[in-house]
């Protein structure tokens, strides 16, 4: 695949609780790194508006808990960004979402 060195750098923002959405997001690098990509994991902890202007391509790997919280580390992040005037339209992104259908009735 020819991919042009601009859109190879995909960036991945995990956001998780108990380690399982860090597990998922290494296999997405992990897949995207064999059709060319290069990924840069980041948790959403160290995460900060600003260097989503850096990348054209992002991924983000989230998890909810309990009535559909969002984890700890995402937090600081969620409220930076909401704060943080920035032009995205440059931005393709997709979502990996994790959570768990037992808890009724939030994932039926």
């Amino acid at each position: 695949m020819d991919l042009s060195a601009a859109y190879q750098d995909v960036l991945v923002l995990v956001g998780t609780q108990t380690g399982n959405s860090e597990v998922v997001a290494d296999a997405v690098a992990d897949q995207l790194g064999e059709v060319g990509f290069s990924c840069h994991m980041v948790d959403m902890a160290e995460a900060y508006p600003e260097m989503l202007a850096d990348y054209r391509q992002l991924v983000v790997v989230l998890c909810t808990w309990a009535d559909g919280t969002f984890p700890d580390n995402t937090v600081a992040f969620y409220d930076a960004l909401t704060a943080f005037e920035l032009d995205l339209a440059h931005l393709a992104y997709g979502l990996v979402a994790l959570g768990d259908r037992d808890y009724h009735p939030y994932y039926q």
